[in-house]
């Protein structure tokens, strides 16, 4: 994502606050790219062939000799067009806080009407995006910490699974594992089954179960996959654990 690379480098042309009226637009490829602010109105592009939806208060990334389409319904957007940008992958960006990013793209077209200082934009810019992506950061955080909690109230129920827990959170699968493999180093099908380890580990010190009892309270439907794991764990198997425990 643009808000991410960190290599990201590029020069200002300008910025301007433009409007466009309904219609379907055709437009060739331009030697120069465009980050813009969508205050109104919505647009579906094909940029280079990929689909892109902008609503209001997104930011939307057309890179530099890109051929794209736009069907639009109504456009009040301010426009930074730039130069030499090593990012070429047109995308749309929503925000989790589109008040601060708003009032920073309207500073920054205040600041290009009042003294057109390239560096000014450029720095600003450049805050704009690490503001996104911390907000992204702390969106998945957010989502991860809810589902933890999830997970923590039902991972002894066999039928617990990770679209479960998608829909639970009102994600897709796909962006549920890479918040939990940058929050815990781990994916959710991962983060279930160790805390099933980790308490079976409890139930068979115990010795009060047998080792089929100890997978299902712990929600292993089948045995096999429970004692494979637990020695892919361990090192050994949980019956040795469990006889181990028998005085």
């Amino acid at each position: 994502m643009l808000y991410n690379f960190d290599g990201l480098s590029f020069n200002v042309l300008s910025v301007s606050r433009l409007g466009q009226r309904a219609g379907f637009f055709n437009v060739k490829k331009r030697p120069f790219g465009a980050i813009s602010y969508k205050i109104d109105g919505t647009g579906d592009f094909v940029i280079n062939g990929k689909q892109v939806s902008v609503k209001p208060k997104s930011i939307l990334y057309i890179p530099a000799d890109a051929d794209y389409q736009v069907q639009y319904s109504f456009n009040d957007s301010i426009v930074i067009h730039i130069s030499d940008c090593n990012y070429f992958e047109g995308e749309c960006i929503s925000l989790e806080n589109h008040v601060v990013i708003e009032q920073l793209f309207l500073k920054l077209l205040n600041a290009w009407e009042q003294n057109r200082s390239v560096n000014q934009i450029k720095a600003g810019l450049y805050d704009i995006l690490f503001r996104v992506s911390q907000q992204k950061k702390e969106a998945k955080n957010a989502i991860v910490d809810r589902c933890i909690e999830y997970i923590q109230d039902r991972f002894t129920d066999t039928e617990l699974s990770v679209p479960q827990v998608c829909r639970y959170a009102f994600v897709s699968v796909s962006t549920l594992q890479r918040a939990f493999s940058e929050h815990l180093g781990i994916t959710p099908k991962q983060y279930i089954i160790k805390l099933r380890l980790e308490k079976a580990i409890e139930l068979l010190i115990e010795g009060k179960q047998t080792v089929r009892d100890v997978a299902l309270c712990c929600g292993f439907s089948d045995e096999k996959f429970f004692s494979r794991s637990f020695k892919e764990k361990y090192g050994y198997p949980p019956s040795k654990l469990h006889k181990n425990s028998i005085v």
